[in-house]
């Protein structure tokens, strides 16, 4: 994992780590990797437009985390084709 925290890294290979903790992302290292302001992704969250994974019940309720599917699907969903795709080519129509 390029860029990872060391505790991160500690935590990936750590085997009594619940998995959902090894492979889910926090909004901050979910927005940084793709390139989102962590705001933005709370936000998106806060719309229901991202499921989340709640963890912690106890000094830290209300905490989560975002599987990588869930955060594909996302953007996936706010995908908006480049003008080449849907643009005629010169001369001709859209196929």
């Amino acid at each position: 994992m390029t860029g990872a925290s060391p505790e991160r890294k500690a935590r990936d290979t750590n085997t009594d780590t619940p998995a959902v903790q090894r492979y889910a992302l926090s909004v901050r290292e979910a927005a940084a990797s793709c390139g989102m302001a962590e705001g933005t992704l709370r936000d998106a969250v806060k719309r229901g437009e991202v499921a989340v994974v709640t963890i912690g019940q106890g000094r830290v309720k209300g905490r989560f985390v975002i599987l990588p599917a869930d955060l594909e699907a996302f953007l996936r969903r706010r995908r908006r084709p480049a003008a080449w795709e849907t643009d005629p080519p010169e001369g001709g129509r859209a196929a």
